[in-house]
């Protein structure tokens, strides 16, 4: 190697570094995007899980409230009435879940409605302000609002996740 080489070894060495700098920066910068691509689809997923919960608890509620207006007739009022309660279990959880706003308003709208309206309905009764037949219409009423309004809402947005996550690949 002559003197007059040496500024071609420096050279090399610059562009070895800025090339090994810029192939770093690159795999990185690659990398952020593709671990928040993953991070969302997997909140998604979360999500889907999330909504298949809350729909098995509202259809096991409807299906709670049906047998009330089907015995309210018969049977104790009070005893009945807290024996055949809603389940929140799922909705009480998902109040410290990061992902629950992620659901369309209109669903934890819908849910957290029936709640207090069945809640008010069993007021009623047990306070005598409204008759058997009232308390059997209103809550049947509250079931197919629920089941036209928010239950298939919850079977939209579930198909709608389903669809998005089988695009990349994403098992549910």
């Amino acid at each position: 190697m002559t003197p007059s080489d040496g500024w071609r070894f420096w050279l090399g060495q610059i562009l070895m570094i800025v090339s090994t700098v810029l192939g770093v920066y690159l795999a990185a910068v690659v990398g952020f995007e593709k671990a928040v691509q993953f991070d969302a689809l997997t909140s998604k997923r979360d999500v889907y899980y999330m909504l298949q919960a809350l729909q098995d608890e509202m259809q096991d509620n409807m299906a709670t409230m049906d047998i009330l207006v089907s015995k309210v007739d018969k049977l104790h009022v009070p005893t009945l009435v807290e024996y055949y309660k809603p389940q929140t279990y799922i909705w009480e959880t998902m109040k410290r879940s990061p992902n629950t706003f992620s659901i369309p308003s209109s669903i934890i709208t819908g849910v957290r409605r029936y709640h207090a309206d069945v809640a008010v309905q069993t007021r009623d009764l047990l306070k005598a302000n409204i008759t058997r037949g009232q308390f059997k219409q209103r809550i049947s009423d509250l079931n197919k609002k629920l089941r036209k309004h928010v239950l298939n809402r919850i079977t939209l947005e579930m198909d709608n996740i389903r669809t998005e996550l089988s695009v990349v690949n994403m098992p549910i």
